[in-house]
């Protein structure tokens, strides 16, 4: 949502405090979740998924930094549909977006490359800082 977000119109700021995203296992779209197992604790709403699913706020974003969007690669197809997607409509909406599947990282398992520097989503994401 932070990439989504009207900084200068809702908070002032005169130039965009995100440079560039890396969401790590996102969650873009939440209308699977109304017909999931979570629904009864969550209790979502049309509206609330309309307001809190960043692919429905991409085509009103102010800017669109760069995205490097990381997921495990053995996430369930759902992670992988969002990513595709969100990756899709961004670049759509004139931005640049890449898809990092970790292989072998799971939902759980996908930020733990972040404790060490020699790892693949480590090289993946001093890569992209370097270029934003």
């Amino acid at each position: 949502m932070l990439a989504v977000t009207d900084w200068a119109g809702e908070y002032g700021f005169r130039t965009p405090p995100i440079a560039g995203c890396i969401p790590i296992s996102g969650l873009f779209d939440l209308r699977p979740f109304r017909y999931s197992w979570l629904q009864p604790k969550l209790l979502l709403t049309h509206d609330t998924i309309n307001r809190q699913s960043p692919l429905f706020h991409v085509q009103n974003a102010p800017t669109h930094p760069p995205m490097l969007i990381t997921l495990g690669g053995e996430e369930s197809a759902e992670f992988h549909r969002q990513s595709a997607e969100f990756a899709d409509a961004w670049r759509a909406a004139g931005g640049s977006a890449e898809v990092f599947d970790q292989p072998g990282r799971d939902h759980i398992t996908a930020i733990e490359g972040l404790a060490d520097p020699g790892s693949e989503l480590c090289d993946a994401m001093t890569r992209f800082i370097g270029t934003v």
